[in-house]
């Protein structure tokens, strides 16, 4: 056997029915047009056209092309094109012909007419000539033979190539230098085509060559840019995230099956709007959409679509894409705006770039700008904004959200061709502003439709990103429109593995120091109110306090630096230190300097990007850049070593005593957390307390692909010890979850009655902004009563509110709240009384914190290993027993502490924590405990063998066995494991162990009772269960495994 029967025949089976087995089968609809019958059509081999078919195909399509000397008229005007000596010139304009038609003088004398090449509205695609044909062949400067061509009127839009590697020991990666080959060799050959395919027996792959005489070297890193194809739009959507995914029974033949049908015509699809010519530094690249961004594009588009005009509500005409960092969310932005903006059912729509920052804004801008978008214009702020909304502009527009202010005269916006994409939609929805801007923008625009686009949702019962951007089907919130996921994401090779080493810096603090050497402070100061000493221990004491305290800075800077120069900078690669407020990126700054300069290093590797206060000090100060300054730095942060050198010899030529010292490493605190794309960042060290979204963002700055230098992973090194929240982060899925029970219509309905209750506190007093009605406010709070009723009031209305925000049912209220929250700040400071300053106790307080305070550089990093049979081995590297039962105990912590931890892990876990709970730091009660949790890891490591000792390997089959051990009447091994395969073969065999069966009541409750009668079988009776009770212990657990499987 050989590529061709391997690969090769199989694809065109499928394509076109050709050589299958069975009757009538017409594969895809292409037609399958051998190389006898497509010698016998005429075409020279330096003609990549099929000029017969192509003119043939422009005669029906286009209504004023009546002759063939007409339709050559057109062919000729795509051959000059094809003929551009730039070989991505010619791509790029030959693909525009392709898309818009060509406009030539068809009648001397008359009017120039558009020719359009293909059809492409659906209605009428059957008027184009698919054609799909082997080894098609070129003449170049040599002869170039494609195994598989798709033509479409004549038109090569799709090459592949194919390896066996059973035959021939070359995959697909061949087949795409071969491609590359061709390009060089026969270059006509890819001047019209879209994207080419590259396969062996086990992979498929898609992708675009580079338009260029590529070195190896240059290939082998664009490797990396062939993608896999896990969609099956628009048959099921999301089916990359179903199980079967990853192991399909044939890897060839959903890929071919989903990207190259014809109904709906994919490729045709892909020519029209999912192809973008990128140009950043001078170097325009190609980019195709990955499969996920197409998927995504098209239920935006046909969500859009199937609501225009019709009687929809606000929240039906919306939709959440749920795709992890770094997955390309700006791409789909621009393959979104550009392909709604092609619909003529939208009646040329205003769609809405949505960002929450300004530098966003920019960026994003700069984005679309990039790829040579269309009518893409920047908001210059509210009054350009609501300028251009009265006016129903139209094209795309990139704004903030925060322009959405002082619009209260502008009318809301009656069209519903209005369509918003907002970027990082999980952080731009809620305010505690009355005038929340995404309220005001709701408000404005009714009848829009509202797409959010963010890697990490939040999904709490009072905030919650899904239910903001999800409408509600059949009585369940929708949680996402398309959801692409971090395993996923690193499966494909989109995103890396991030990696986590912990180096927290322990203290320790002499607390009675410090509360004697206080209320000495206090007494020397004459200060007895309580209020306020609680006030200033409460600033003082903050992390903050502790975290820049000069020794810890000189620890952290000390483990960062020497980490920093032993991995991440012999390779290149960049690093952000991230300290908990500006103050401590200062001092960070100044211990990193004096310690780069103590060895013998530049200080310029180091620089600092904050935000700017009006009212900084001169340490602050000297790092008020402007925004200019700083671009400028992230531009040069971003320069790989080889973009280094190209950019110093530019400016100062060959003598690199005159060059600028690399930027190495960025000093942050919230800057460049999120929206910062630098893939030569590789470690983040992290002294700051991140949670949940903003964790993952964070940490997301370090897991972007940059195969040009072999980068295979990120890395966190935690100095501040957020292990359990990383934990958190690094495992949100779709499948982590809080469920909120609230019926949010009815809470909706609260909000009048809540105001008013709190009006009422105010009867007689006409809401002014005046200093005689704030006068009158405050004077009905001053009796006891009246105060305490007020307060709970508000506190009750600001939680709702906060709960309730953006919605438009708060928008009426807006201005009452807005009095209100001035009043009760005002009551507050009232009550407060005058306290002053009090900046001398603070200074001194902090003073005091500092000298009872002690940070000690001990090795706290754990060598990073896992529970396996080898741990023991690990453990030998650690000094003293306390050491090691310390080190293992962490690792079982780890371990064992799952989200979902399964049953034989829920038991570990609770001896662990018994074992813990009798901790004693002595040697011999140390050894004592070691031993204890040494039993608890081998049986840990034995888990994670005995699945395939007992040939448990289905899904849910070894979960299942260890619920039959903890309750059955035998401990046979072998008889228990036989039990549970035939019990998760019953159920499969019964299709009831479908993707998302346990997600719903009745179909946890059908797999509970098969399961249940199942057990009664005589077959099982040595488990000794009961088959006259309707609820034996064991099947409870059981469900509760299986369903944790199906969540996975």
């Amino acid at each position: 056997m050989s590529e061709a029967g391997y690969v090769e025949l199989p694809v065109i089976a499928w394509l076109s029915g050709q050589g299958s087995y069975t009757p009538g089968d017409q594969g895809l609809g292409w037609t399958y047009r051998d190389e006898a019958t497509m010698a016998a059509l005429n075409r020279p081999l330096t003609d990549p056209l099929v000029e017969s078919l192509l003119i043939e195909a422009l005669l029906r399509i286009n209504d004023d092309v009546h002759t063939e000397a007409q339709a050559r008229l057109a062919v000729n005007a795509l051959r000059k094109t094809l003929t551009q000596p730039d070989r991505l010139t010619a791509n790029r304009e030959t693909l525009d012909l392709l898309r818009d038609g060509a406009t030539v003088v068809l009648t001397p004398g008359e009017p120039a007419k558009t020719v359009r090449f293909i059809e492409f509205n659906p209605a009428r695609q059957h008027l184009n000539d698919f054609t799909a044909t082997n080894q098609y062949r070129v003449q170049g400067v040599r002869q170039c033979r494609d195994d598989t061509v798709l033509l479409v009127n004549g038109i090569p839009l799709v090459i592949a190539e194919y390896k066996s590697y059973l035959a021939s020991g070359k995959d697909w990666t061949e087949a795409v230098r071969q491609l590359h080959r061709y390009q060089r060799q026969a270059p006509l050959m890819l001047a019209p085509n879209v994207f080419c395919v590259a396969a062996d027996e086990q992979e498929f792959r898609y992708g675009t060559v580079l338009f260029h005489d590529a070195s190896q070297s240059d290939i082998a890193q664009h490797l990396d840019a062939w993608g896999p194809w896990l969609s099956r739009y628009p048959d099921r959507k999301g089916w990359w995230n179903a199980p079967e995914a990853d192991r399909p029974d044939d890897p060839l033949e959903i890929p071919v099956k989903n990207l190259l049908r014809l109904k709906p015509c994919h490729v045709l699809d892909f020519l029209q709007h999912f192809i973008v010519f990128e140009t950043k530094r001078g170097k325009t690249v190609k980019k195709i959409a990955r499969y996920q961004q197409f998927e995504a594009v098209n239920d935006i588009v046909d969500r859009t679509l199937a609501l225009i005009g019709q009687p929809a509500t606000a929240q039906d005409r919306t939709g959440l894409i749920w795709h992890t960092q770094g997955s390309g969310k700006s791409l789909t932005m621009i393959f979104a705006a550009y392909k709604l903006r092609r619909q003529a059912t939208l009646k040329n729509p205003t769609v809405l770039i949505v960002v929450d920052r300004r530098d966003l804004k920019t960026q994003i801008a700069d984005d679309f700008d990039a790829c040579d978008y269309p009518n893409v214009e920047k908001a210059l702020g509210v009054e350009d904004l609501k300028r251009k909304l009265k006016t129903v502009w139209r094209g795309t527009l990139v704004t903030t959200v925060q322009s959405f202010q002082k619009m209260a005269d502008l009318p809301p916006l009656p069209d519903d061709n209005l369509i918003t994409l907002v970027d990082e939609c999980h952080r731009s929805q809620k305010g505690n502003s009355a005038d929340s801007y995404a309220m005001t923008m709701r408000v404005k625009l009714p009848n829009a439709f509202r797409y959010g686009l963010t890697g990490t949702p939040i999904d709490r019962t009072m905030i919650n990103t899904h239910r903001d951007f999800g409408p509600v089907v059949n009585g369940q919130q929708e949680r996402y429109l398309s959801y692409y996921g971090i395993k996923r994401a690193i499966k494909d090779g989109a995103t890396l593995e991030v990696h986590y080493l912990r180096d927290k810096v322990p203290l320790t603090v002499n607390e009675q120091a410090l509360n004697v050497g206080f209320e000495q402070m206090c007494a020397d100061m004459e200060l007895e109110d309580e209020e306020a000493k609680d006030l200033i221990q409460r600033q003082r004491s903050q992390w903050k306090e502790l975290a820049r305290h000069p020794d810890r800075v000189e620890i952290v800077i000390d483990k960062m630096l020497a980490h920093f120069l032993a991995w991440p900078d012999p390779s290149g690669f960049k690093a952000q230190l991230v300290g908990v407020d500006r103050l401590a990126c200062a001092r960070f700054k100044d211990a990193l300097d004096a310690k780069l300069q103590a060895r013998g290093l530049p200080p310029e590797w180091s620089d600092v990007i904050i935000s700017e206060g009006q009212n900084d000090d001169l340490d602050l100060e000297r790092f008020h850049y402007g925004k200019q300054k700083q671009d400028d730095l992230i531009d040069y942060f971003k320069l790989t070593p080889a973009q280094w050198e190209v950019w110093n010899r530019e400016r100062y030529g060959d003598d690199r005593a005159h060059w600028r010292p690399p930027l190495k490493i960025l000093i942050v605190c919230d800057r460049l957390l999120t929206g910062f794309d630098a893939p030569i960042e590789q470690v983040m060290y992290l002294d700051k307390p991140l949670r949940d979204h903003n964790l993952l963002q964070a940490i997301a700055r370090t897991n972007r692909p940059l195969p040009a230098m072999n980068k295979r992973t990120g890395v966190v090194v935690d100095f501040f010890g957020v292990f359990a929240d990383l934990e958190k982060a690094l495992n949100f899925d779709e499948n982590i979850r809080e469920e909120a029970l609230i019926d949010w219509e009815a809470l909706k309905a609260t909000v009048p009655g809540e105001v008013a209750r709190c009006l009422d506190s105010f009867r007689g007093i006409a809401i002014a902004d005046t200093r005689d009605c704030l006068l009158a406010a405050l004077r009905a709070l001053q009796g006891l009563d009246a105060a305490r009723i007020f307060e709970h009031n508000f506190k009750s209305l600001e939680r709702l509110w906060e709960a309730v925000s953006p919605d438009p049912c708060l928008y009426p209220h807006r201005h009452a709240y807005t009095w209100l929250c001035g009043i009760y700040v005002a009551h507050r400071r009232r009550q407060r009384g005058s306290k002053g300053t009090l900046g001398e106790l603070s200074a001194k307080t902090q003073k005091l914190i500092e000298e009872n305070t002690a940070f000690l550089d001990i090795a706290q990093a754990l060598p990073v290993f896992k529970i396996d049979p080898d741990y023991v081995t690990h453990l030998d590297e650690l000094p003293t027993p306390a050491d090691k039962a310390a080190a293992l105990e962490a690792l079982l912590t780890a371990e064992l502490a799952e989200e979902e931890p399964g049953f034989t892990y829920r038991q570990l876990g609770e001896r662990l924590q018994r074992i813990k709970e009798r901790k004693d730091a002595a040697d011999q009660a140390a050894e004592a405990r070691l031993m204890a949790l040494q039993d608890i890891a081998d049986e840990a490591a034995k888990v994670k063998e005995e699945p395939a000792r007992l040939v448990l390997t289905q899904i849910g089959e070894y979960e299942l066995f260890t619920v039959l051990q903890k309750y059955a009447a035998t401990q046979d091994e072998r008889f228990l494991a036989d039990c549970a395969r035939n019990m998760i073969a019953h159920l499969h065999d019964h299709q009831l162990l479908l993707p998302g069966w346990s997600a719903s009541r009745g179909g946890r409750m059908r797999v509970e009772q098969s399961l249940l009668a199942e057990s009664w079988n005589p077959a099982y009776a040595d488990l000794g269960f009961d088959p006259d009770t309707a609820d034996p212990p064991f099947l409870r657990p059981a469900i509760e495994e299986l369903a944790k499987t199906d969540r996975a």
